[in-house]
């Protein structure tokens, strides 16, 4: 795979690779499919916990403890939490019953992670993941949200001005950009931690960050100051128009390596998931600008399509380019987007805009009888390149499974494992276990010795103490806790 990687990753609109499936990228998709799935092992579901809502597991620990292939092939370097308008909260977000939950405005939606160098001799390049959690739920949660809307232009940057109107869900908008003041965990957006750790990933300084952070700040006041002086005095409009056009033309996005942006930020004021996302990949984007680098955004169900909005908007407003002042000479990332089991996300307007950005991609793997792609029904359009699986094919799965089956993400990386092409009889060319498609759902034919939802944790995390009494222990407190700085882990 590490010869083939930008192929892989889409720089062809992976002409070829999908009928019959290429084995080299079904590997790749069962990996990234497994780096969703560990969002959901890890996710703390239970209600009646205070933790509800929140990951079980610190980030250092977060691959030895959930379902992958490759344990040692990645990092976790920042959690991301999302809250969304009262609205969207109570339909998509797990609220703890008990009022001393930390999480009962918002929810862990997922991580940033890194290639280690284990990983990155593997894959050819240093990929930086950015997954985002689902749900397993069938129809009855999207259907749920209003169809309503929303104007995507505060996400798409320039390309937003282009005298189109692109418009996305409203609710899914809501989840990506939303904050909350009070809480602790969702100061910063989902879309900020991920975008800035990214940027700073690509993009090292030979200063410390705070350094140029202070350097540029003057600088600004100083362009400023110049700008102002030129309007006074110069009489000439064109010459005036240049100058204005110059200055536009500079991209400040490289003091972003410091926290201390947030006071440029039109977002300054909260901290909702975007911010969370931007200080994560700037943060990566710094440290492996020189290193060949791809920026991989995933995600199945309601995670699709925050995946969809998150891989936009970075290549949207160039969060995966090198550093330097003029935006358009710098060094790309590519960006691919890998989804499962995806609703749609925006109108005719989005759609053309993503399919018109370089260094994007999107590869969208749909079940044939899974009906939630094809939800919402008017108004919406599909984006990216479709690789379309069958699992009613499947010999290992009941016959005639409900629309839980069908949606399930297991059921999608079952059906990636053994599809091989519109012609072609089912068979697993790649060895995975048939017991996960039972994990968390009732998938599996009944011949089969495997119980249904058979993935909980011991005694439910109760723990017996020495005087006998049962407690419950099902969090790491180290995974977010207030103190740690804003780098989570420094690889």
């Amino acid at each position: 795979m590490a010869g083939r990687w930008r192929e892989l990753h889409g720089s062809g609109h992976w002409e070829g690779l999908l009928d019959p499936l290429d084995a080299d990228l079904r590997r790749c998709l069962i990996t990234y499919g497994e780096m969703i799935t560990a969002t959901y092992e890890a996710f703390i579901g239970e209600s009646r916990s205070p933790n509800a809502g929140m990951c079980r597991y610190r980030r250092g620990d977060l691959f030895r403890r959930v379902d992958v292939s490759h344990p040692g092939w990645y990092a976790a370097t920042r959690y991301v939490y999302a809250t969304a308008s009262a609205e969207v909260r109570g339909k998509v977000l797990l609220r703890p019953l008990c009022r001393e939950g930390r999480a009962r405005e918002c929810n862990w939606m997922g991580y940033v992670a890194v290639a280690t160098d284990e990983g990155a001799a593997a894959l050819g390049r240093r990929d930086i993941v950015v997954a985002w959690r689902g749900t397993q739920r069938a129809l009855e949660w999207v259907a749920d949200l209003k169809l309503a809307l929303a104007s995507a232009a505060g996400i798409l940057g320039p390309e937003g001005a282009d005298g189109s109107d692109p418009s996305v869900h409203r609710g899914y908008l809501s989840l990506y950009t939303s904050a909350d003041e009070g809480s602790k965990l969702n100061k910063q957006s989902a879309r900020m931690q991920v975008l800035l750790l990214l940027f700073t990933l690509l993009q090292c300084s030979a200063f410390s960050v705070y350094s140029v952070a202070v350097l540029c700040f003057f600088g600004l006041l100083c362009c400023s100051a110049l700008l102002l002086l030129l309007t006074l005095l110069q009489s000439n409009f064109d010459v005036i128009s240049n100058h204005r056009a110059c200055f536009a033309r500079l991209d400040y996005r490289w003091i972003l390596v410091s926290p201390s942006f947030l006071f440029f930020s039109e977002y300054s004021a909260s901290y909702c998931a975007i911010e969370q996302v931007l200080t994560e990949i700037a943060r990566l984007m710094d440290k492996y600008k020189d290193e060949d680098t791809s920026i991989t955004v995933v995600g199945h169900s309601l995670g699709a399509t925050l995946a969809t909005l998150n891989a936009v908007d970075i290549v949207a407003n160039a969060y995966n380019k090198s550093p330097g002042f003029d935006v358009d000479s710098r060094r790309a990332a590519p960006v691919t987007a890998v989804v499962f089991g995806s609703p749609r996300t925006g109108d005719r307007d989005f759609r053309d805009i993503f399919h018109r950005l370089p260094d994007l991609r999107m590869l969208r793997v749909r079940n044939k009888p899974d009906r939630i792609p094809h939800y919402p029904p008017v108004g919406y359009a599909d984006v990216g390149v479709e690789l379309l699986i069958d699992t009613r094919r499947s010999p290992f799965l009941k016959p005639h499974g409900n629309e839980s089956q069908s949606h399930d993400l297991e059921v999608h990386l079952h059906g990636v494992a053994g599809w091989r092409g519109g012609s072609g009889e089912f068979g697993l060319v790649m060895e995975r276990d048939v017991a996960l498609v039972n994990k968390f759902d009732d998938c599996l034919a009944d011949e089969y010795p495997v119980p249904v939802g058979w993935k909980v944790h011991h005694n439910k995390s109760m723990v017996k103490g020495p005087d006998g009494r049962w407690v419950l222990e099902d969090h790491e407190p180290d995974c977010d806790d207030e103190e740690e700085d804003d780098n989570n882990i420094n690889l």
